[in-house]
């Protein structure tokens, strides 16, 4: 396997609560990672929130409970549960920031693609 793409994000959170980016793609092996570059207070965290898994055309329906090639949707809940990292076959996915009050956080978010 090697990668066939690299996509960069950047972007910031301020305020008690989450700043979301969410980004589409055509579906593809993704291995998705984030991380903070600095925080104005202890009270930032940055994940990925959620993502669609889209089905391999090869598995049964009756396997995984949906048709092949269509989307999953996997969620994390709340920022406590956001991995820093996940690598699936996605066609989107959204990082997120959590802030606490008067703190801000600046995170970047990079997609490997991968074939």
């Amino acid at each position: 396997m090697s990668v066939t793409e690299i996509d960069w994000l950047w972007f910031s959170g301020f305020g008690n609560g989450y700043q979301t980016v969410d980004m589409n793609m055509s579906p593809d092996s993704i291995v998705a990672q984030i991380w903070l570059h600095g925080t104005s207070s202890d009270g930032a965290y940055a994940g990925i929130k959620h993502y669609r898994q889209r089905l391999p055309a090869s598995l049964f329906p009756s396997d995984v409970g949906s048709a092949p090639g269509t989307d999953v949707e996997i969620d994390f809940g709340e920022w406590v549960s956001w991995p820093p990292v996940v690598f699936d076959i996605m066609s989107s996915i959204t990082f997120a920031i959590a802030t606490s009050e008067d703190g801000e956080g600046w995170a970047m978010a990079r997609l490997d693609h991968w074939k």
